[in-house]
């Protein structure tokens, strides 16, 4: 069920009814800068073992106070099925979740964003 929403983020927070799920911890919003190296990883299919991943670098840090709408802007250029999945740090923790603009290119959503979202 949905939980609540982020319009202007296109974000929603789910109540999935599975226990015992993986989780994954969150990087420090503070800490993520330019030239940062950055990864991600996105299933192509729902069939197990389909699974993609890329690899850049944080190109620029957008913020965007009418819009209440930050982006992380990255080196990666992908296919849309990338949207939706995480980016993460070389630490393996949560930067953002993906979105690709108009040429493909991957920026994300920033993980103080969803910590908002979270109420975290």
């Amino acid at each position: 069920t949905i939980q609540s929403m982020d319009l202007v983020n296109n974000l929603a927070l789910l109540k999935l009814s599975k226990n015992n799920l993986h989780t994954v911890g969150f990087a420090d919003s503070d800490t993520i800068k330019i030239g940062q190296r950055v990864f991600l990883v996105a299933a192509t299919s729902i069939q197990q073992d389909n699974w993609l991943a890329n690899e850049g670098i944080v190109r620029e840090i957008q913020k965007n106070a009418l819009r209440q709408s930050d982006v992380i802007k990255t080196t990666m250029q992908d296919s849309s099925q990338v949207s939706g999945s995480p980016l993460f740090n070389s630490a393996g923790e949560l930067v953002g979740l993906n979105v690709l603009d108009s040429q493909s290119q991957v920026q994300a959503i920033p993980i103080n964003k969803i910590r908002t979202l979270l109420e975290l």
